[in-house]
């Protein structure tokens, strides 16, 4: 797995490291269910802004989109 959490999109580190935190977290909690194959995480603008828990929710649903490949 990849990150891409530019900081042109994300300005604060803090909220940077928050964003790979939890893809890194809901990436190993399922990875076993996953194909094989590389994923690459990208941060869009509205992340940043984001609770935890909401991007916590919305990767898990990304995750799921590909266990069924």
């Amino acid at each position: 797995m990849g990150l891409a959490i530019a900081r042109r999109v994300v300005r604060r580190a803090v909220d940077r490291n928050r964003i790979k935190r939890c893809a890194r977290d809901t990436y190993r909690r399922c990875r076993d269910r996953l194909p094989a194959m590389d994923f690459v995480v990208m941060a869009k603008p509205p992340a940043a802004g984001a609770e935890s828990g909401e991007l916590l929710r919305a990767l898990d649903q990304l995750w799921l989109r590909f266990e069924s490949q």
